[in-house]
């Protein structure tokens, strides 16, 4: 029943409660307003909120409270996490996977019993691409190469830990697609192609894996650079 959104420009997040329909209210629940933050994308786990602190190199943790809504400011932890440039992250059972696109990598961070998380990564994907949005599914991390124009899959350990070595498996490249955001339903992984302004439809194989090509797209919208 509640909305938050990171706004980047503004350094802040703002928390909204959503009527019974689903609709956003007109005011805000909750304002949280550090200092030279620049959160671009939030995930939350159990009574946490984190937001990647794109300009801070770190990943901040809020305490969600009773009512839904945020404090004003984030849990002081020292040393905080380090992550360079955190373009995306995203929670999956009890861990957060990041972004860290400074080192063309993927990084892995298990969230403790107070809901901080450790200063440094568990667990590291090899230098890879500048990757810009993934999602977890199943086992499995899908993380858009943006300016390689592709898609990578890679299979998660047992405990949630990342691989090293090369991705699982890649969709075809191609630079001018810049991928820009990936999502799944069923055994489809949509993905927002910001170049060639459309939406493209992967089917996954029984492994997980998306095809090489997309097996549909939407029209090509001129200008429209989905993101």
């Amino acid at each position: 029943g509640v909305l938050y959104a990171a706004v980047s420009g503004r350094s802040r997040i703002e928390t909204y409660t959503l009527d019974s329909d689903g609709h956003v209210g007109e005011d805000t629940l909750s304002i949280s307003n550090p200092s030279f933050r620049n959160y671009r994308t939030l995930t939350t786990y159990g009574d946490y909120l984190y937001a990647a602190a794109r300009a801070a190199f770190t990943i901040d943790t809020y305490l969600i409270q009773g009512d839904g809504s945020l404090p004003e400011t984030f849990e002081t932890q020292l040393p905080m996490p380090i992550v360079t440039m955190p373009e995306d992250i995203t929670a999956n059972a009890g861990i957060i996977y990041a972004i860290d696109q400074n080192n063309e990598r993927i990084n892995s961070y298990t969230i403790d019993d107070d809901g901080l998380l450790p200063s440094l990564a568990d667990s590291v994907t090899d230098p890879e691409e500048r990757y810009g949005d993934l999602l977890v599914d199943n086992g499995r991390i899908y993380a858009s190469a943006y300016s390689a124009g592709r898609i990578d899959t890679y299979l998660l350990a047992s405990d949630g830990s990342l691989p090293s070595g090369k991705p699982a498996a890649s969709t075809h490249a191609d630079t001018a697609s810049f991928p820009a955001a990936l999502t799944i339903s069923g055994a489809v992984l949509y993905v927002a192609q910001a170049g060639l302004d459309r939406v493209d439809a992967y089917l996954l194989d029984t492994a997980g894996n998306p095809t090489s090509f997309p097996s549909s797209s939407t029209y090509s919208v001129a200008g429209s650079f989905p993101t």
